[in-house]
């Protein structure tokens, strides 16, 4: 077995020497081989034979490791020698681009978040350097800070979250709790919106507060029949708070009353009560609708305020259109830059007297405001009454000058008895052009 191991072992190294050899192509053809000659055996003394091969190794072996019964003595052949790998073709050549084809651009290198600016790496100049390092130090401080801020502000935050599901539980019935409180405070100034409204106040308030008032004013001439501790019979004069009393009570409760302490005067109460009291519950029903169906009251009134404020706008340009096709004097006119200019700067400080604006200026500018269109708008008449005859003289005048300039009269004479010429007569049309 030893034996035929160590030969294995040389078959394999002889056989990887054999492929080393093989691998390594020729530089050369080599020639036809020459037919081989009997191998006779080498000397024992001869160093260039192979000591695996010679008779005494095989005797001696066979000696030293008999071959035992079923023991296969043959050498083991020699593995099967693989080809040579081949070499890999050259790879082919880029096909070139036809004629008249652009190669594509390369892509622009990406751009370098951190490069410094184009001005200062190529600057010179150590000054401009030495700003733009503390301009960059100096936001790199401010951005510091303004990470420790918001670092302080997001574990102020965290430390507020709740952690555990009680805490959790809490936390939600809070949430609930504050919801409700801001429904209820929603609702509220709703209502309060609501009785603050224009259409409240003409249709339900002001027609309470004066029934109310007439009543009071009644009340307080009536006088009040009462017994006091000793169940004598008082009188004093009737108060609101009396009037208040009544309108309190049911109908016939408030009759009996009114017969027990106004015996004399209890049916004009009645009266008064008869027109209070439905007011006063017209005024609740209202209330109670509006808290019902806000939502629909609100979306129609929004509406209806979009129609007014389209009908507004709609109105304000055709007036103005209007006005400034019948006075030219409202209007720009052409070939008139300075004219038009002071128009519009006129325009619009009279636009702040009409639109919001007008609110965000202070007390003094509004009341310089007023003061201002107030007297501009009193002038007006005035002022296009003086400059229409102030046209009209100017017509006049070159109506006349017009007369002169046609007519020809002779010569003029001179102080003297002398006659001047026709340059001097034209001197003299000059300087009455002149005056006028």
């Amino acid at each position: 077995m030893l034996r035929k191991f160590i030969t294995g072992r040389f078959s394999q190294q002889e056989q990887q020497q054999q492929e080393g050899a093989v691998a390594e192509p020729p530089s050369k053809p080599a020639a036809a081989p020459a037919a081989p000659a009997p191998a006779a055996p080498a000397p024992s003394g001869d160093r260039g034979a192979n000591p695996l091969e010679s008779p005494q190794l095989e005797a001696g072996f066979d000696s030293a490791f008999p071959v035992e019964d079923g023991e296969d003595n043959t050498p083991a052949p020699p593995p099967e020698r693989k080809p040579a790998p081949a070499k890999p073709a050259p790879a082919a050549a880029p096909a070139k681009p036809a004629a008249g084809a652009k190669l594509a651009p390369a892509a622009p290198p990406a751009a370098d978040p951190y490069a410094l600016p184009k001005e200062v790496a190529e600057s010179k100049d150590l000054k401009q350097v030495r700003e733009f390092a503390y301009g960059q130090n100096k936001r790199a401080k401010a951005l510091e800070a303004e990470k420790a801020a918001l670092q302080t502000k997001f574990d102020e935050i965290s430390a507020t979250v709740p952690k555990t599901e009680a805490e959790r539980a809490a936390l939600a019935k809070k949430v609930e709790t504050f919801q409700k409180q801001v429904e209820s405070y929603e609702e509220r100034i709703r209502l309060t919106d609501f009785k603050q409204s224009e259409k409240y106040k003409t249709e339900f308030e002001k027609p309470y507060v004066k029934a109310f008032q007439k009543a009071v004013a009644d009340i307080e001439k009536c006088p009040l029949t009462y017994k006091d501790a000793e169940n004598n019979d008082q009188t004093r004069q009737g108060t609101s708070s009396d009037l208040g009393y009544l309108l309190n009570l049911e109908r016939r409760a408030a009759r009996v009353e009114a017969q027990k302490h106004f015996p004399e005067d209890w049916q004009d109460i009645m009266a008064h009560y008869d027109k209070v009291v439905p007011l006063r519950e017209a005024s609740i029903e209202s209330e109670a609708n509006y808290k019902a169906n806000w939502k629909t009251i609100e979306q129609e009134n929004a509406t209806k305020r979009a129609t007014e404020t389209t009908q507004i706008q709609e109105a304000w340009s055709a007036v103005n259109k209007d006005l400034a096709e019948k006075h030219p004097e409202f209007s720009p006119r052409d070939g008139d830059a300075e004219g038009n200019k002071l128009l519009e700067s006129e325009l619009k400080t009279a636009d702040l007297f009409f639109t919001d604006a007008r609110q965000k200026l202070s007390v003094k500018d509004r009341v310089i405001l007023d003061a201002t269109m107030r007297n501009r708008f009193a002038a007006h008449k005035r002022l296009v009454r003086d400059v229409a005859a102030k046209d009209a003289t100017i017509a006049e005048l070159n109506a006349t000058i017009a007369e002169l300039r046609g007519s020809t009269p002779g010569a003029p004479k001179a102080v003297g008895g002398e006659s001047k010429g026709g340059e001097e007569s034209e001197g003299a049309v000059s300087s009455f052009d002149k005056k006028f």
